[in-house]
């Protein structure tokens, strides 16, 4: 799948389409609870944000940053289960600062 059809249906996907893994419900109360006081605003974020970053870490699986606020990226790594209807595993989940993602050089003053 490309970056342009990914991007389209992630923004499209149905709530129910949304899994949580064992490991991702795990370390979301670990990790993102203070942030994201439900689960379910994972969803929002996924259905109402546009990604700031997106790596392919495998054929159908990626790495999604996401803005929490000016300082740190919500990561979130998903999996895609079927391509009709989309449905999506979502893998894990941190928080990482969002320097990472921006070069020095493309830092304004």
């Amino acid at each position: 799948m490309d970056l342009y059809t990914f991007i389209e249906c992630l923004a499209n996907i149905d709530k129910s389409r949304l899994h949580y893994t064992a490991h991702f419900i795990k370390r979301w109360e670990a990790r993102l609870s203070y942030y994201f006081s439900e689960i379910e605003d994972i969803y929002d974020v996924i259905a109402n944000q546009t990604p700031v970053g997106i790596i392919i870490q495998d054929e159908g699986k990626f790495k999604v940053h996401y803005t929490i606020d000016v300082v740190y990226d919500l990561i979130i790594v998903l999996s895609i289960k079927r391509l009709n209807p989309f449905e999506i595993s979502l893998v894990t989940s941190y928080k990482q600062r969002a320097n990472r993602r921006v070069r020095e050089d493309e830092k304004s003053d």
